[in-house]
This record gives C-alpha cells, structure tokens and sequence, in this order.
C-alpha cells in the first residue's frame, strides 16, 4: 500500500461525511411504496445512519445465485451467448423484492438455466425457479418456497443526482456478498447494447457476478439493480450501469401477473446513430435499417433509409428515446412516428403488433472467425447475398465502417456470405489491408479493412459496447 492510501481513505469518508447529516431511520417498505428523502450517510463507522449500518440492514436480503445450465457446457466459451447454442454455468446476484417470497435478478444470469440455486448470506440453500423473464430490460423474477428474508426497501432514481453516494452488494468473481461504494456518475445513460433501458452510471465496483445484486442509495433505499460494467480488460475500469428501480418495479409486476412481458412490435430494425442522422442533415434520429414483410411497419409505409427524428409529436430525446418508448408500448397501441425522407418530413401511423419471430439468416455472433477479430459482427442478407454489418468495433471501427453497412467485395471478389469474407481474408498477408467494397444508404463506398491482428495477441478495444443494430 502506498502512502497516498491513507489520504485517499480520509477523503472518501470526508465525502460521505459533506454529503448530509445522519438519519433517523430507515423504514422498510413494501414495492409500490416508495421513500422520498434527501440521501444521507454519516461519517460515524457505527451510528444509525453510517454505511456500514445500512449495509448491515441490508445484507439479508441480497443472494448470491448460481446457475447449473446443461450437463457439460461449464467449459463452453462465454461467447456462446446466441439463441440455441449452449451457455456455460455461471454466478450472479439477487435480492428479496417482496413478501411472497420474489427475487430480482437478471435475465442473463438465469438465460437457459436447468437448475437456479440461491443462497443467502447465512449459508442457507435453497432451489429457486423463474416466475419470468424478459429479455429486452434485462430483468427477470425468481420464486422461492418461503421467503428468505424482508423485501429491500425501494427508493427513486429520479431523485439521484450525479455525486449522490450509492453502494452495491453482490457476488463479484464468486466472492458472495460483497459490498463496493461509489457514486452516481450519469443517470438516463443510454447504451447501443440495450437501448431499451435508461441506464444509471455509477463509478461503485462492478464485476463480473454482480449482475443481478442491488444498487442501493445512502440510506439504504434500492435505485437499480447492476446490470453490465464497461471495460476492456474484463475487470473493474470505474464504469457500472444498473437498471432504474421504475423500470425494474414495472417490469417485475407483469412478470408476476403473467409470466411474460408482451410489447407492441413495429417490425423494423433499428440503429441509433448519429453518423447517420448527421449524413442526412439531422442532428440526432433512429435509421431504419430494414423493414420486415407483413408487419406493422410495412402496412404503415415505413421504408430502409428512413430516419425517425420524432415520436408521439414530439422530437427524439436521445438515441434510446424511441426503443424505451417501444418497450413500454403494448400490441394495438397506436403511434406517430415523424419520419426525414429524402429530405422531407413526413408522418406515418402505425398500429403496432404482437412481436413474433422472424426467420433470422445466419450470423457470426458466436464465432470467433477472422471477421470477428476485426470487430465485424455479420448477418448474411438472404436472397440476394452479401453481408450486413450489425455492430463494429476495434480495427473494424477505426476503418471507418458503421452498422448498417452491406458489403458487397473485398478486394474486388464478390462476396456473398461469410464464408466467403473468411476466405478472401485468409488470403490477406499479414499487417497488410485489404479494399472492401460497400453500400452505405444507397452509395457505393470502398473502404480499407485491417490489418488483422497478430495471432496471440489480444486486441486492446474488443471487450465494451459495440455500436449495434437492434429489432423491434
């Protein structure tokens, strides 16, 4: 240890000790009943209102939850994530969310799961089983037999401000019940990776296993439940991101009514970018990447191309604005979409529906192929051929390539699916580049790609939020 480790100890209770004056209590209350107070956390290491209380009084009620998924995927890569392949066993965190015996968590920590152990602080374990789960907020609801302990107490994010102190209670790498403390860094933080969730940052300490374990404020009130931390190393890097305690509360009560969440679906694809709003004179807007047949969308007369710079007559908010609006929306809902169509503004409406699936051509996703290690992720387009570019980063991005991009060559040579784009990169010689040949919103682009990495060494920006194209 250093001799700054002292100092930098002094002022972080110095920080706690400027934030507010002590509390004089901390009632528990039920969901749906949410406190509104000034947080506050003292300086004292044993008075009512010191965090350490507030841990205390909280540590019950946060589980650690491990995962048994198929017999002998434990070896499986953790990048065999996409539908249908097999996951690998794995920790994560949980808590009490009311009286009948729920728990929060999320939905990724318990995806696929054959068998859902939870075990609570004083040792206790028991079997837990999924009331329901929803992919697109990332949050899902556990049943245990009888309850393991008092519901936390819910709080409101909306009263946070960037500064306001926070701490977090999970399972970090396997070590159960862990406590890490921060601050709020952002709130209505918008992620490509889900855009469907208003994010708040917090710089507190999120790890791997913490997904699913609470985010509580000063005095011990839930804000979010931790959901994904940003780095590039895999460890610790100062960026966190939990899913607001609204949106977890609305969520988790359809899923206990119906074991299912249905939204209202449009039938499009969308990327959230503003590379595209700028190239077609706007400062921000959502592109429609692709239209599929048959759908809301389609009837409606939305078209690829288009750019949504409005919703419900108002203009966008962010990046994120339309798919939140989306995801809160519920089938036969009507919606006005303001759309830029070359060059115009024009106003469509749309009925929407109930999603259902949509044949999906293949994609690279779960592969580590020569494209991957570029940073391409691909999805072959079907009938015509060619390949569409759903997310980039690392070398792929710094070349300058976008989601949305249709490739159609490289170096010249046709390339109609992604084996083909394997094997013309195969053929590219080690630290050279190769010419790909593109459409980006109907023009025809050729851009360099490359050089490929080095085998055995590890690329410096392949973790983190690839910019990406969702459906919706």
């Amino acid at each position: 240890m250093t001799h700054t480790a002292p100092l930098r100890h002094a002022l972080w209770l110095a920080f706690f000790a400027m934030a507010s004056a002590a509390a004089n209590g901390d009632a528990v209350l039920t969901p749906g009943q949410p406190q509104s107070a000034a947080p506050s956390l003292s300086l004292g290491t044993t008075g009512q209102g010191s965090l350490a209380m507030r841990v205390a009084e909280r540590l019950p009620s946060v589980v650690q939850i491990r995962v048994r998924r198929s017999e002998g995927v434990a070896a499986v890569a953790a990048a065999n994530t996409a539908p249908g392949l097999p996951v690998p066993d794995g920790t994560g965190s949980g808590f009490v969310f009311d009286a009948q015996g729920h728990l929060l968590t999320n939905a990724h920590v318990v995806r696929r799961a054959r068998q859902i152990l939870v075990i609570a602080p004083n040792g206790q374990e028991v079997e837990a089983k999924v009331v329901g789960s929803d992919d697109t907020t990332d949050i899902a609801v556990l049943k245990t037999a009888a309850p393991l302990a008092p519901p936390v107490p819910l709080g409101s994010s909306k009263e946070l401000r960037p500064g306001d102190p926070v701490f977090a209670v999970g399972s970090p790498f396997g070590l159960a019940h862990s406590v890490s403390a921060g601050i709020v860094s952002a709130s209505g933080r918008f992620l490509p990776s889900n855009p469907h969730v208003a994010f708040l940052q917090t710089d507190a300490a999120i790890n791997p296993g913490n997904s699913g374990g609470p985010l509580f404020d000063a005095e011990g009130r839930l804000v979010g439940i931790n959901s994904m931390s940003f780095s590039r190393s895999g460890g610790y890097t100062n960026i966190g991101f939990a899913i607001p305690v609204e949106e977890a509360r609305r969520v988790a009560a359809i899923l206990i009514r119906d074991g299912q969440v249905k939204r209202g679906w449009l039938g499009a694809e969308l990327q959230a970018t503003e590379t595209a709003a700028r190239a077609l004179g706007r400062q921000r807007g959502v592109l429609v990447t692709r239209v599929h047949a048959d759908t809301p969308a389609e009837k409606a007369g939305l078209q690829a191309g288009d750019l949504v710079i409005g919703i419900a007559g108002r203009p966008l908010a962010d990046g994120g604005d339309l798919h939140r609006f989306l995801a809160a929306a519920a089938p036969g809902d009507r919606l006005e979409l303001e759309l830029w169509r070359q060059q115009q503004s024009r106003s469509v409406r749309v009925v929407l529906g109930e999603k259902r699936e949509v044949p999906r051509p293949a994609t690279n996703l779960a592969a580590y192929d020569p494209a991957r290690s570029l940073g391409l992720v691909l999805q072959e387009l079907p009938g015509k051929g060619g390949l569409r570019i759903l997310a980039v980063q690392g070398i792929a991005e710094q070349n300058g390539l976008d989601p949305g991009d249709e490739i159609d060559s490289l170096d010249g040579q046709p390339v109609k699916d992604i084996h083909d784009l394997n094997l013309a990169l195969g053929r590219i010689p080690n630290r050279e580049m190769g010419l790909l040949g593109i459409r980006r919103q109907g023009r025809a682009l050729v851009l360099p790609l490359g050089p490929r990495p080095q085998v055995g060494t590890t690329s410096t920006t392949a973790p983190g939020q690839p910019r990406s194209t969702t459906d919706d």
